[in-house]
Protein backbone atom coordinates (compact mmCIF):
# COMPACT_ATOMS: atom_id res chain seq x y z
CA UNK A 1 0.00 0.00 0.00
CA UNK A 2 2.79 2.40 0.93
CA UNK A 3 4.73 1.63 -2.25
CA UNK A 4 1.66 2.31 -4.37
CA UNK A 5 1.24 5.67 -2.66
CA UNK A 6 4.88 6.52 -3.16
CA UNK A 7 4.76 5.35 -6.76
CA UNK A 8 1.85 7.61 -7.51
CA UNK A 9 3.56 10.54 -5.78
CA UNK A 10 7.11 10.22 -7.05
CA UNK A 11 8.12 7.52 -9.51
CA UNK A 12 11.79 8.59 -9.43
CA UNK A 13 11.89 7.60 -5.73
CA UNK A 14 10.70 4.09 -6.60
CA UNK A 15 13.23 3.91 -9.43
CA UNK A 16 15.95 4.85 -6.96
CA UNK A 17 14.86 2.06 -4.61
CA UNK A 18 14.99 -0.42 -7.49
CA UNK A 19 18.38 0.94 -8.53
CA UNK A 20 20.10 0.53 -5.18
CA UNK A 21 18.05 -2.26 -3.63
CA UNK A 22 19.93 -5.13 -5.24
CA UNK A 23 23.39 -4.04 -4.18
CA UNK A 24 23.44 -5.82 -0.82
CA UNK A 25 24.49 -9.15 -2.34
CA UNK A 26 27.45 -7.54 -4.11
CA UNK A 27 28.52 -5.80 -0.92
CA UNK A 28 28.41 -9.12 0.90
CA UNK A 29 30.65 -10.76 -1.73
CA UNK A 30 33.18 -7.95 -1.48
CA UNK A 31 33.20 -8.16 2.31
CA UNK A 32 33.72 -11.93 2.31
CA UNK A 33 36.58 -11.73 -0.19
CA UNK A 34 38.31 -9.07 1.89
CA UNK A 35 37.73 -11.02 5.10
CA UNK A 36 39.19 -14.21 3.61
CA UNK A 37 42.25 -12.30 2.40
CA UNK A 38 42.84 -10.74 5.80
CA UNK A 39 42.19 -14.06 7.55
CA UNK A 40 44.68 -15.94 5.42
CA UNK A 41 47.27 -13.25 6.03
CA UNK A 42 46.66 -13.14 9.78
CA UNK A 43 46.22 -16.81 10.63
CA UNK A 44 48.55 -18.61 8.23
CA UNK A 45 50.91 -15.71 7.46
CA UNK A 46 50.26 -15.87 3.72
CA UNK A 47 51.51 -12.41 2.83
CA UNK A 48 50.17 -12.28 -0.71
CA UNK A 49 46.58 -13.09 0.31
CA UNK A 50 45.65 -9.42 0.85
CA UNK A 51 46.99 -8.48 -2.57
CA UNK A 52 45.19 -11.39 -4.20
CA UNK A 53 41.92 -10.40 -2.52
CA UNK A 54 42.37 -6.82 -3.75
CA UNK A 55 43.00 -8.06 -7.30
CA UNK A 56 39.79 -10.10 -7.11
CA UNK A 57 37.77 -7.19 -5.70
CA UNK A 58 38.82 -4.51 -8.23
CA UNK A 59 37.13 -6.07 -11.30
CA UNK A 60 33.97 -6.67 -9.26
CA UNK A 61 33.87 -3.00 -8.23
CA UNK A 62 34.43 -1.82 -11.80
CA UNK A 63 31.70 -4.15 -13.09
CA UNK A 64 29.30 -2.89 -10.43
CA UNK A 65 30.05 0.69 -11.42
CA UNK A 66 29.22 0.00 -15.06
CA UNK A 67 26.05 -1.86 -14.09
CA UNK A 68 25.00 1.02 -11.85
CA UNK A 69 25.42 3.53 -14.67
CA UNK A 70 23.47 1.25 -17.00
CA UNK A 71 20.63 0.87 -14.47
CA UNK A 72 20.45 4.64 -14.10
CA UNK A 73 20.07 5.01 -17.85
CA UNK A 74 17.48 2.22 -18.14
CA UNK A 75 15.37 3.47 -15.21
CA UNK A 76 15.84 7.11 -16.24
CA UNK A 77 17.03 8.18 -12.79
CA UNK A 78 18.70 11.60 -12.93
CA UNK A 79 22.21 12.04 -11.60
CA UNK A 80 22.51 14.15 -8.44
CA UNK A 81 23.26 17.79 -9.13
Amino acid sequence: MLLRTLASDDSSYINGIQLFGGLEKEKAYLSWIALVGIGLNTIWRIGWADAAAALIIVPLIVREGFQSMRRRLLLNVPYPQ
